[in-house]
């Protein structure tokens, strides 16, 4: 694939903007939803768990490690009964082992540090491919003052905030997340 539109959540906002700042002739548009960014992450919530819990993860029982995953995961909605019933099963299921909560804990949680977004700071006035910001409104892992900082470093870039959203808004608002980034995809097409 030569040249990709992107679309990234979270973590991967920060991948997809390190490969746009790698490689930006191979970019033609950049969307990132709720991303870490600058000194972001990890939030001050998985910043405690990283401290306290991150060594002892091996010998939590399954009940405590679900208890502590639905905890952080409510804080991922607006509207916490979105995450519940299967939606909330569903995230928990890759973890229902010993083998999945190891997996979370050395492959994912170990590894949320902010170096990778620090050292790019500097960089994101380099970004001049076209640059959509989405976020939720009420995201209390990244706020909307790390959205703005961001459409205020990368040139050009426009700023979408969906109210009554968290962190994870495709699930406080689905509709309005598949709206823009189809509208994002079919201005790159009309490109």
């Amino acid at each position: 694939v030569e040249e990709v539109s992107l679309v990234a959540h979270d973590i991967g906002g920060a991948v997809a903007l390190r490969f746009a700042l790698a490689h930006p002739g191979r970019v033609r548009r950049l969307m990132i939803m709720d991303s870490v960014s600058y000194d972001s992450w990890p939030s001050p919530t998985w910043r405690r768990i990283i401290d306290e819990e991150l060594d002892g993860h091996a010998a939590m029982p399954q009940e405590e490690f679900d208890a502590l995953l639905t905890r952080q995961l409510s804080m991922t909605v607006a509207d916490t009964s979105r995450m519940t019933g299967d939606v909330l099963r569903a995230y928990l299921a890759p973890h229902t082992s010993r083998l999945g909560r190891t997996s979370f804990f050395e492959h994912q949680v170990r590894h949320y540090d902010a170096r990778y977004t620090q050292e790019i700071t500097g960089r994101l006035g380099e970004l001049t491919m076209p640059v959509r910001i989405l976020w939720g409104a009420e995201d209390q892992w990244q706020p909307v003052r790390y959205a703005e900082r961001l459409r205020d470093d990368i040139p050009g870039a426009e700023l979408v905030v969906v109210p009554d959203a968290g962190h994870f808004l495709m699930e406080d608002a689905p509709d309005r997340v598949v709206r823009e980034i189809r509208d994002f995809l079919s201005v790159a097409a009309e490109s």
